[in-house]
């Protein structure tokens, strides 16, 4: 009896770690999300500016790619899809579904 008492214990203190552990990995996932989020907002609104600064070149009949200020913005957006595929990665290993 005391050796299974003993085992309901270990049992239950298990339980107990794994929920806590769970609860732990919600919290990132949920600041995770919250962060790809805001990724998901500066990556549109950085590629809305591109485009209209693409557009009004073009229509002003100059190339549309343009000069360094222009590659800069560029290179910002893709760096801001590449951490968003990043953090997407991430988020996708630690709940498990990668």
């Amino acid at each position: 009896m005391a050796e299974r008492d003993r085992r309901n214990q270990e049992l239950s203190a298990l339980v107990e770690e794994v929920g806590e552990q769970n609860r732990l990995l919600r919290q990132v996932l949920s600041e995770q999300d919250m962060r790809i989020r805001s990724l998901e907002g500066a990556l549109a609104e950085q590629a809305r500016v591109l485009q209209a600064i693409r557009g009004e070149r073009a229509d002003a009949g100059r190339p549309a790619e343009g000069g360094p200020a222009l590659l800069s913005l560029s290179a910002r957006v893709q760096l801001i899809d590449d951490a968003l595929t990043d953090l997407r990665l991430a988020v996708l290993e630690r709940s498990g579904t990668r």
